[in-house]
């Protein structure tokens, strides 16, 4: 854990972990004073964050996340806080019970954080799943539910992915149950385009490097897998017009597959290239 995670960890509220990330500043800056971000706030009075700071008065909830992006902290470490400052002025118990669940995976993020090109990788897949998975049960999960479903995955890694589908407005609890937020297309297959990132890149060799992982428990389960690989010889006039029917074909099948009323997700990792030089 970084020493500023630590730093954030180490307060109990969220205005006590403000003043102290002020002071850190200041010591940096020596002009990034109490007043100083009471003007980039547009307070009308420069005494009332130092108000807040004793404890005299309360900070607007829209001066919050300004406040901490002034104080140059990243959107995990916002997060965390603005969940703290909520947690703390939230009075119903059955928000305030959401509201730690999610503060306590906010907070191992902090604990355990990953560097961020792995993060967004492993957070990207396996919320993937985890957002097709709620679809296959008769009602909507608990989160026990949905953990017994991904048993397989490390606790950490599922709190993430699970965090981010909350935090992007894809899913929501209620009642202790998860359900879709909003609906969006969701794409079984990732297949090469023009378009293609760093970012997508690295989401196929994520998802082959976990394919790896199943290879030897589903061989076994010929009705209900199909693992092979060949090395062929062919013109390459015939394979760049048998990769697009390649590609057609499979992308119509799944999209045929796919039903609301799914009783279970299936993985569908599709590999086909030219071995040797990559063409000039």
């Amino acid at each position: 854990m970084n020493e500023l995670n630590q730093h954030i960890l180490n307060e109990i509220r969220a205005i006590d972990i403000v003043a102290k990330l002020i002071k850190m500043r200041q010591r940096d800056s020596p002009w990034k004073t109490i007043s100083w971000y009471s003007k980039m706030l547009g307070l009308k009075s420069r005494s009332n964050l130092s108000e807040a700071i004793r404890g005299k008065r309360s900070l607007k909830q829209e001066h919050w996340r300004p406040l901490l992006q002034y104080l140059e902290l990243n959107k995990p470490q916002q997060e965390y806080i603005l969940l703290l400052r909520e947690y703390e002025h939230t009075k119903t118990a059955k928000t305030k019970n959401n509201l730690l669940q999610r503060l306590t995976i906010s907070k191992k993020m902090l604990e355990n954080p990953l560097k961020p090109h792995l993060s967004a990788v492993k957070g990207m897949n396996l919320a993937h799943e985890i957002y097709c998975a709620i679809s296959t049960f008769a009602y909507p999960p608990t989160e026990h539910e949905l953990r017994s479903y991904f048993h397989r995955v490390h606790r950490l890694d599922f709190d993430r992915a699970l965090h981010n589908l909350i935090e992007e407005g894809l899913i929501q609890q209620r009642e202790s149950r998860y359900f879709h937020k909003n609906t969006v297309e969701k794409q079984m297959l990732k297949l090469h385009s023009q378009n293609d990132t760093t970012a997508e890149i690295n989401y196929l060799k994520e998802a082959m490097q976990r394919s790896e992982k199943e290879i030897e428990a589903w061989y076994r389960h010929p009705n209900l897998s199909f693992f092979g690989t060949s090395i062929i010889s062919v013109k390459r006039h015939d394979f760049e017009q048998a990769i697009q029917e390649f590609k057609h074909y499979i992308l119509t099948r799944c999209l045929e597959l796919e039903t609301e009323e799914a009783d279970m997700l299936i993985s569908v990792n599709f590999q086909v290239y030219p071995t040797g030089r990559l063409p000039e």
